[in-house]
């Protein structure tokens, strides 16, 4: 039979080898979890870097045309330099973070399509002046309130534009130029034309 001693040694060099082993494994499990974790946000983060800002601080950037933040970099390929990627920007709310091509061309596409309903708005406005008549309280109220909502689109689309990015602003002005040709030259608002013709004569 064995000692007292020895099978309290027996026993302790079990409990050392079966947690030490255990801590092993949870350490190993750990540190492929943080490499994992680390290689998702190395992906995530070829686009752009550092703390989000609402715009550009040092005046209009190309964000899709700068080496690496094209889409061929969506793999999660390593920039050469860290001086290569741009600042994160938030697209009008601190959730919607521009961190990458698609989200970026996801908020040119929103700011194109705000931009065009800036426009139907200020159709729709001008129809109900040229239609309804003065008196009416429809009228008046309907005019407050689209006269609200078409000052808070053009303060949106304001915002931006300051956001100091190229394709933004040009997603802004391509957007405006084509409602005003839908609503303006395509599908003109009744009574316009009898007052430019009177204008002309």
């Amino acid at each position: 039979m064995l000692s007292h001693k020895a099978l309290s040694l027996t026993l302790a060099t079990v409990v050392v080898v079966f947690f030490g082993r255990n801590t092993a494994l949870a350490g190993h499990e750990h540190h492929s979890m943080q490499s994992h974790n680390d290689n998702d946000d190395s992906s995530s983060s070829t686009f752009c870097a550092g703390m989000p800002m609402t715009m550009f601080m040092d005046g209009f950037h190309w964000s899709l045309k700068i080496k690496g933040n094209s889409a061929d970099d969506e793999d999660g390929r390593p920039l050469q330099s860290s001086q290569e990627q741009q600042q994160c920007l938030n697209y009008l709310f601190n959730s919607w973070l521009l961190a990458s091509p698609k989200q970026f061309r996801g908020a040119m596409v929103f700011s194109f399509l705000l931009a065009i309903v800036m426009e139907a708005i200020s159709a729709f406005r001008e129809w109900i002046l040229r239609t309804q008549a003065p008196n009416k309280s429809f009228r008046k109220i309907a005019l407050i309130l689209i006269y609200a909502l078409q000052s808070l689109l053009g303060y949106v689309i304001m915002i931006v534009a300051m956001m100091y990015s190229l394709e933004l602003l040009f997603s802004v002005a391509a957007g405006l130029a084509v409602g005003h040709l839908m609503f303006v030259r395509i599908l003109p608002v009744p009574g316009r034309a009898a007052v430019n013709r009177q204008h002309n004569d």
